[in-house]
Order: C-alpha cells, then structure tokens, then sequence
C-alpha cells in the first residue's frame, strides 16, 4: 500500500542520514585472542593434566592457567 511505502522511505531517509559523515580512519590495529574451554584448570598443569609440582615447573614442563593468560594479555595491552 501507499502508506507502507511511504513508511519504507520514510526509514531508509532517516538510516541515511544517521551514517557517520567522517571518514573512517584508514588502518586500525585489532588483537583477537581465544582461548578455548580451560575445564576449571584455572592453575598451571603438566602434559596430562594433572597438577604441576614445582619440579616440574622448574623443569618448564608445565602449561596453561590463568596467571599465563593475564600475562599474555597485559603483554599485549
């Protein structure tokens, strides 16, 4: 009907003029980081997943946990 359409443009016009007027800057950094499910490791484990002795960690077999997650993300911020 009429009024459908004059409600259609009546939308469109109004979308258009809310699109920013300024030129987007032309380069932008982004950081994507994902970490998959930890299944509540929230601390550092060995290869298996079982607990990290201090052995091991000295031994830098050790991996995961949260403490390495934050590390990496102030590192990148």
């Amino acid at each position: 009907t009429g009024a459908m359409k004059l409600l259609f443009i009546a939308a469109f016009l109004s979308l258009s003029y809310a699109a920013p007027s300024e030129k987007p800057p032309e380069n932008f950094n982004i950081t994507i980081l994902h970490t998959n499910d930890i299944h509540s490791h929230f601390l550092q484990s060995d290869k298996r997943g079982g607990n990290c002795t201090e052995v091991k960690a000295g031994n830098k077999s050790c991996f995961g946990g949260v403490a390495r997650i934050l590390t990496k993300v102030r590192f990148l911020s």
